[in-house]
C-alpha cells in the first residue's frame, strides 16, 4: 500500500498525483523513481531496453522479438468430406477449407519438473494462414491405463465413447493422437522419434492399421540444430509474420502465448509439438464454400 502526505503529517491512501507519494515501506521506490529507471533502461538498448527493465525489477521475461499473437473466434467444421475452419468476422461467417495435421512430442516421465507430452492439431488454408485448433498436454503414458481393466472396448482398440473415456486412469499418447486424428479428420500425423520415442510412433501406426486408417505419417527425428534455432524458423517465423491464429477458447492458449512471448526463456513443449505438426503440413487448393456442397475449385 502506498500513501500521499496528508494534513498535519498524516498519510492518505495513494490517489491522484502519485509522483509525490510517500511509500508506507521506506525501502520502496516511489513511482517517480521507477519511471526514471524505466526511461533510463529504454534509452540503453545494450542493457535490454524495456525488456531489461521488466526482467530487472519485475522478474518478467519477455522475448526479444515482437510476435503477432492473433486469435480467431470460430472453430472446426467438417462438411461434404472437407475440413473447414469457421471464422466469425465483422462481415459475417467465413468458411476456409484447410488441411490438418497432428504433431506429437511424446514424454512418459511423471516427474513434476519433466516435460509434458503434447499433442497439437494445426490447420493451414490456401492462403497459408495457420490455425492452432487443439492442444492436449499432460503426464501421459504410452497407452491408456484403465480404472477397470475388465471393460471391453467397443472397437477393441481404443476408448472413444464417454463411458470408455471416463474409465481412463492415465491417458496414453498413442490413443490420444488417434483420438485427435479422428476428431479432425486429419490428413497427416508427425511424431518425434528421438531415442525411445520411436516406440510411440510404431505403436500409433500399428493401432491405425488395425483401424484401417492410412494417414500420411512421419517419424520426425529433427534436424542437427538446437531446439531454439529450430523453433525460430518454424513456427516462430510464421508467428512473427502474423500468419498464425490461435482459437480464442483453446484450453492451452495461455501456455502457448507464454511460450511465444517469453521465448526462449521458458518451456517450449507446445511450440515443439506445433513445429512437429508443421513437418507434414501442406496448403490445400482454395475451395469456395456453399451450403449445397457445390464447390468452385481455384488454382
Amino acid at each position: 500500500m502506498t500513501y500521499i502526505p496528508g494534513p498535519n503529517g498524516t498519510k492518505l491512501p495513494g490517489k491522484g498525483n502519485l509522483d509525490v507519494e510517500l511509500p508506507d515501506w521506506p525501502l520502496r521506490d516511489t513511482i517517480k523513481n521507477i519511471r526514471r529507471k524505466k526511461e533510463w533502461f529504454e534509452s540503453q538498448p545494450e542493457m535490454g531496453g524495456l525488456r531489461g527493465f521488466l526482467k530487472e525489477y519485475y522478474n518478467i521475461i519477455k522475448s526479444d522479438i515482437d510476435f503477432k499473437l492473433k486469435e480467431f473466434h470460430g472453430g472446426y467444421h467438417y462438411e461434404f468430406g472437407v475440413n473447414w475452419v469457421k471464422v466469425y468476422t465483422d462481415t459475417g461467417i467465413q468458411y476456409r477449407n484447410v488441411n490438418i495435421t497432428i504433431g506429437n512430442d511424446p514424454a512418459i516421465s511423471t516427474k513434476k519438473e519433466s516435460s509434458n507430452a503434447v499433442i497439437s492439431a494445426v490447420a493451414i488454408d490456401s492462403h497459408h494462414r495457420r490455425y492452432v485448433l487443439d492442444v492436449s498436454t499432460g503426464k501421459y503414458d504410452i497407452h491408456d491405463r484403465y480404472i477397470d481393466e475388465n471393460i471391453v472396448l467397443k472397437n477393441g482398440i481404443l476408448a472413444l465413447d464417454p463411458v470408455e473415456l471416463g474409465n481412463i486412469l492415465r491417458i496414453g499418447s498413442c490413443e490420444e493422437v488417434i483420438r485427435m486424428f479422428l476428431k479432425y479428420h486429419a490428413q497427416g500425423i508427425a511424431i518425434e522419434t528421438y531415442g525411445q520415442q520411436a516406440t510411440f510412433y510404431n505403436e500409433t501406426r500399428a493401432m491405425l492399421n488395425r483401424l484401417n486408417k492410412k494417414p500420411v505419417m512421419l517419424p520426425y527425428v529433427g534436424v542437427k540444430d538446437s531446439k531454439e534455432n529450430r523453433l525460430r524458423q518454424i513456427p516462430l517465423a510464421y508467428f512473427e509474420a502474423g500468419q498464425y491464429y490461435i482459437k480464442d477458447d483453446l484450453k492451452e492458449k495461455h501456455a502457448l502465448k507464454s511460450e511465444v512471448e517469453t521465448f526462449p526463456h521458458s518451456k517450449l513443449d507446445v511450440l515443439d509439438s506445433i513445429h512437429i505438426a508443421e513437418q507434414v503440413l501442406s496448403a490445400p487448393k482454395n475451395i469456395q464454400y456453399d451450403s449445397l456442397g457445390t464447390f468452385i475449385q481455384k488454382e
